[in-house]
C-alpha cells in the first residue's frame, strides 16, 4: 500500500462511518503515522508504507472510528502554538481556551507598565488539567509565579511532564487541592477553566465527549454549579487587586453575571467574546 492507496482507504473508511472531515482527519492519521508534513505526504504519493506503518495506521483509523479524539490517539495536542501531551486523564485544550491566554498575557502587559509592580506576576491556574493554559502564559510572559491547581493527581502527572517537557518547571508550582483551597497570600491574577457542561448534556451520544474525563467536565445540573462554588470561594479568598479570569459556557453570560451581582454585591463583570461571537471568558476585577 502506498501513501495515495492508504489516503483513500483511510477517507472512504472514516466517511462510511460518518466521521465528519474525513479527508481532513486522513491527512493527519497519515501524517503522524509516517511523521511526516502534509508538503512531505504529498510530494512523494508512491512511497509504499511498511508493515508495521500498516499495522499502525489501521489500529489508528479503527479508534478514530469509534470515536475517539486524534489527540488522545497520538497523545499530542496543540495548544497556543506549542505541543501538549495530553491522554484520557486530561480535558483536550479547545481554541476558545486560547483566548484566556491571551486575556491573561494582555494583563500582564499591563501590570509590566506598571513600575512599582513586585518583580514577580503571581497568577493561579484553577483546573490546570494538562497545564496548557499555566505553561502558554509562562512561555509568553517573563516576570510570573504561577500556581496550577487541579483536584485530579492523574492530571497533575501530565501538568508535570509538560512543564519539564517546555522547561517552565522553576515558574510553574502545581497543588492538587480543590479551587482556591491553597491561597494563603496575595495573588494579582486568577485563570480558571472550570467544568461547565451540563450534567445531562454528558450523556448525549452525539456529544463526542464520550473519552474525555468526566471531572473535568461536569458542571452539575445546569452547567455552573462548580463555577458558583468557585466565585463564592473568590469571595471569601481573594484580595484588593486581584484579577479573575473564568471561562464559561456559551450560554451562561446571564447567569454567570447574576451570580457574581449575587455573591458580590459591589462587582460588576465584563465578557470577552469567542471567534463566534459568544461570550466566552467573565472578567471580574477586585
Amino acid at each position: 500500500m502506498n501513501t495515495k492507496e492508504a489516503f483513500s482507504y483511510i477517507s472512504k473508511q472514516l466517511s462510511s462511518r460518518d466521521v465528519d472531515n474525513a479527508k481532513i482527519e486522513s491527512r493527519i492519521l497519515l501524517c503522524h503515522t509516517l511523521n511526516q508534513s502534509p508538503a512531505a505526504l504529498f510530494s512523494n504519493p508512491e512511497y509504499k508504507l511498511s508493515d508495521a506503518e500498516i499495522e499502525h495506521l489501521i489500529e489508528s483509523l479503527e479508534r478514530r472510528s469509534r470515536g475517539e479524539p486524534i489527540p488522545y490517539i497520538f497523545n499530542s495536542c496543540e495548544f497556543y502554538g506549542l505541543n501538549f501531551y495530553v491522554d484520557n486523564n486530561v480535558l483536550i485544550p479547545r481554541p476558545e481556551t486560547e483566548l484566556l491566554v491571551e486575556a491573561a498575557l494582555e494583563y500582564c502587559k499591563n501590570l509590566y507598565a506598571n513600575k512599582a509592580l513586585n518583580p514577580n506576576i503571581k497568577i493561579a491556574d484553577i483546573g490546570t488539567g494538562s497545564g496548557a493554559v499555566a505553561i502558554s502564559i509562562a512561555k509568553n510572559a517573563a516576570r510570573v509565579i504561577i500556581y496550577a491547581t487541579d483536584i485530579s493527581s492523574r492530571a497533575l502527572d501530565i501538568a508535570r511532564y509538560n512543564c519539564m517537557y517546555h522547561s517552565v518547571s522553576d515558574r510553574i508550582h502545581l497543588i492538587k487541592c480543590n479551587l482556591l483551597d491553597f491561597v494563603t497570600g496575595d495573588l494579582n491574577l486568577v485563570v480558571a477553566n472550570l467544568p461547565y457542561v451540563a450534567s445531562s448534556d454528558l450523556n448525549t451520544p452525539d456529544s463526542g465527549l464520550a473519552y474525555e474525563p468526566r471531572i473535568a467536565l461536569n458542571g452539575g445540573r445546569d452547567g455552573i454549579e462548580i463555577i458558583q462554588r468557585f466565585l463564592e470561594a473568590c469571595k471569601s479568598k481573594l484580595k484588593r487587586n486581584c484579577t479573575v479570569l473564568l471561562e464559561i459556557g456559551y450560554n451562561h453570560d446571564s447567569k454567570v453575571k447574576e451570580l457574581i451581582s449575587t455573591i458580590f454585591k459591589d462587582r460588576d463583570c465584563s465578557f470577552i467574546k469567542d471567534y463566534s461571537g459568544y461570550n466566552r471568558i467573565a472578567k471580574i476585577a477586585f
